[in-house]
């Protein structure tokens, strides 16, 4: 059976093999909740340092909390793939936010 064989867009777990997800596998829902708990601490201590030392760290804090932003956007978007990996909107976005993010993180 190839994937053409399936409407993809009403797949579930129960229905169509995982082989035929976009992603190929359920993603790990613990693993992605961690990282969007990780990128969220991030974030909060961005807008921390923001606060606290205005002029000196507000270039740096803002390109990486726009970086752990998008990190974080896209790990919970990948917990939605744990229930439906079938959902492309959901895939393409997180896709493009995991793939975007390190260049923010890298310019900081």
């Amino acid at each position: 059976m190839s994937s053409t064989d399936f409407d993809l867009s009403s797949c579930t777990l129960d229905t169509c093999p995982i082989e035929t997800s976009y992603y190929g596998y359920v993603p790990n829902l613990g693993i992605n909740i961690f990282f969007a708990a990780v990128y969220g601490l991030i974030i909060l201590t961005c807008v921390l340092l923001a606060i606290l030392y205005r002029r000196s760290w507000l270039a740096y804090t803002t390109v990486l909390a726009v970086g752990a932003s998008l990190e974080f956007s896209g790990y919970v978007l990948r917990t939605f793939g744990n229930q439906n990996p079938w959902g492309l909107t959901d895939f393409t976005i997180q896709l493009v936010f995991l793939t975007i993010a390190p260049v923010f993180m890298s310019a900081s």
